[in-house]
């Protein structure tokens, strides 16, 4: 097996990394490094992502690549940026399988990518909500913004066709095993849909158990609820009507 190049052994500490990251990582011209860059894609060392992002190739997969790490490849397409829905699920660790898709909210939206068989979807929304929702972890030693639990519980309820379904959606938010209520309120008037806090509202309830809020907390949330009937996984008129959130739920679902 031949030794990997200098650039390599000298980015080996971050599995994803940008071209500007690979020019500040070497004291040699930005000329030089992308040829270097290109000449380690061309001999199976790096496997690039997109023209200015790239992975590092196992030395022993050379041949046949694993895809990047999604998560890491999504903290470095834009800025700021967030991981959200059911990618922020994952990062939580409460499903036990990911999607093929990451969903990064962000204010400057890139053009959707797809490397190796994973999506990577750009969800538009204003600066101050990213930033409200970002919370700094580390996979593989490299920082990531994703959502806060009470973000993603708001996510995850106003879009769960983007978190894997309503009932995936509903088993996975139980498995956490508290949440803020001033966070929840927060989120809650930041994405400004009255129906959501029908559904967080019908949520509390079921998870009433682990998910303690004060009295205060209920009452802005039923402040805010739609007066309309909200359907939630199911049309209006069909599955179970819970009258407490005026909201209408699947049969099945968790009671």
């Amino acid at each position: 097996m031949p030794a990997p190049p200098y650039l390599y052994q000298v980015l080996s500490d971050r599995e994803v990394f940008t071209t500007e990251e690979a020019i500040d990582a070497l004291d040699q011209t930005p000329r030089h490094v992308r040829q270097q860059l290109d000449l380690m894609v061309e001999r199976g060392f790096l496997d690039r992502v997109r023209p200015d992002l790239f992975a590092l190739v196992p030395l022993d997969e050379r041949e046949d690549p694993p895809p990047a790490d999604p998560y890491l490849v999504a903290s470095k397409l834009t800025e700021p940026y967030v991981v959200s829905y059911h990618s922020a699920l994952e990062v939580h660790d409460v499903v036990d399988e990911a999607l093929d898709a990451t969903y990064i909210v962000t204010p400057a939206p890139f053009d959707a990518l797809e490397h190796r068989g994973h999506r990577f979807v750009p969800v538009e929304a204003g600066e101050e909500r990213v930033l409200d929702a970002s919370r700094e972890v580390f996979v593989k030693g490299q920082g990531v913004n994703v959502a806060s639990r009470e973000w993603t519980v708001v996510d995850c309820l106003a879009r769960p066709d983007w978190a894997g379904g309503v009932g995936h959606v509903v088993e996975a938010l139980g498995r956490f095993r508290y949440v803020r209520g001033s966070g929840l309120l927060k989120a809650l008037g930041l994405l400004g849909e009255a129906h959501v806090y029908n559904r967080v509202g019908f949520l509390l309830d079921v998870y009433a158990d682990q998910w303690t809020l004060g009295g205060e907390h209920r009452e802005a949330l039923m402040e805010g609820c739609s007066e309309e009937a909200v359907g939630f996984g199911t049309s209006m008129g069909e599955g179970r009507f819970v009258e407490a959130w005026n909201v209408w739920v699947p049969e099945d679902v968790l009671e």
